[in-house]
């Protein structure tokens, strides 16, 4: 399946890199980038495979505790809609 990213979700990641860059090394910024490609790996090979968020046809991974990717999958597409950090945006914000 295809992956295509939501502005919103390509806005998400650019901050989740920038605080990184602010705060951490690169080692933990490369760790990162690694966590979301392997994600996002999992979700294209077995896209029904995690749980339903309470938005209706929006599933979630879990990257790290920090963050969690929300998609949806219509037809041969998977949707990246966010890449929400958890340390700084409260549910209703998705």
């Amino acid at each position: 399946m295809q992956i295509t990213w939501t502005e919103i979700a390509l806005d998400d990641y650019d901050e989740c890199i920038c605080y990184l860059e602010n705060y951490f090394s690169e080692k933990e910024i490369l760790n990162f980038i690694f966590q979301m490609d392997y994600s996002i790996n999992l979700i294209q090979k077995n896209p029904f495979t995690f749980p339903i968020s309470h938005y209706k046809n929006v599933r979630y991974l879990v990257v790290i505790p920090q963050v969690t990717i929300f998609y949806s999958v219509q037809n041969d597409k998977i949707y990246l809609l966010r890449v929400f950090s958890n340390r700084k945006q409260k549910p209703s914000d998705i």
